[in-house]
């Protein structure tokens, strides 16, 4: 390096920034040559990656989150419940069961849980779904939580999803719903799927607070069928989830079919057995949200043996 001279004085702080400073700490060390100071190139720093050190200081600060979804079934007392007081219980157990559910908010948190399309109110749900946030993993999480659940309402199983895998699930987009049906109303529910399967729109009024809504059921019903054997019988349908507009209800499909009959529609039992989708793509086979993560694991697995 080219010599650089100077004063007592300028010599004196030197001295003093070159006592005070280590070796290849700054990057550049100022030693005292004969009659003159210089600057020397920096050592070769010994130390870990700045880079590694500072996202490893900043993961510590940033709390982690561990994705989990959650199949639950809702039956007997519990399916009168609404889609809220559900969220609530499950919410309850998760506390009492000491798993840690990630919070967002600041002045009023809230745990961040996501749950699938609502279930009516008394309708049975076999594979209903829920997405939790967890701060740590917990093993035995169904366990656990049905410890604390009430009678009717059962985790089934649970997936921790990876950060990527979670935003490549597809959102349901049909819900599949069977209703038993008296055996002496079979004859007349058959003749009206006679008419269901002529008419090209099925229309019904709706009265919501005053306001007088048209529903075209014709419209978001699909595969509609009656599967009766010997002294059971079980309307089977399905519902679109995704459009715009006013959403058909199970119950208002099961009263048009049987307005022939003196059946009051209330009494009849009416389940939603599962959830499918399959994306934008028509030719894709339609899967179940659970199916969806174990397919989503099994490629992100895949991916990681190719590429890791």
């Amino acid at each position: 390096a080219r010599p650089v001279r100077g004063k007592a004085y300028l010599g004196l702080l030197c001295l003093a920034l070159a006592a005070a400073v280590p070796t290849g700490h700054w990057g550049a060390t100022i030693t005292h040559g004969a009659g003159y100071f210089r600057l020397d190139a920096p050592e070769p720093s010994r130390d870990p990656d700045p880079r590694e050190d500072r996202w490893r200081r900043w993961s510590n600060l940033v709390p982690r989150e561990f994705p989990v979804r959650l199949e639950y079934s809702r039956r007997g007392r519990v399916r009168h419940l609404s889609h809220r007081e559900t969220g609530d219980l499950l919410v309850e157990a998760c506390r009492a069961a000491g798993i840690p559910l990630t919070t967002a908010g600041v002045v009023s948190p809230r745990p961040k849980l996501s749950f699938g399309p609502s279930l009516p109110v008394g309708v049975t749900g076999l594979r209903e779904f829920v997405d939790l946030s967890l701060t740590q993993k917990r093993p035995g999480i169904v366990a656990a939580l049905n410890e604390h659940l009430p009678e009717g309402l059962a985790v089934r199983r649970a997936r921790y999803l990876p950060a990527g895998v979670v935003r490549a699930l597809v959102p349901p987009q049909r819900a599949c719903y069977e209703a038993q049906i008296p055996p002496s109303v079979v004859p007349a529910l058959r003749e009206a799927l006679r008419d269901w399967e002529r008419e090209t729109a099925w229309e019904i009024e709706r009265d919501k607070g005053g306001r007088r809504q048209i529903v075209d059921l014709k419209a978001q019903v699909r595969n509609v069928r009656l599967e009766a054997d010997g002294q059971e019988a079980r309307l089977r349908f399905e519902l679109e989830l995704e459009g715009e507009g006013i959403k058909a209800r199970p119950q208002e499909l099961v009263q048009a079919l049987l307005s022939r009959s003196d059946v009051d529609v209330r009494t009849i039992p009416l389940c939603r057995h599962r959830l499918l989708g399959r994306g934008a793509d028509p030719l894709a086979p339609w899967r179940e949200p659970m199916e969806m993560v174990d397919r989503a694991l099994r490629r992100a697995r895949a991916a990681a043996r190719r590429y890791g």
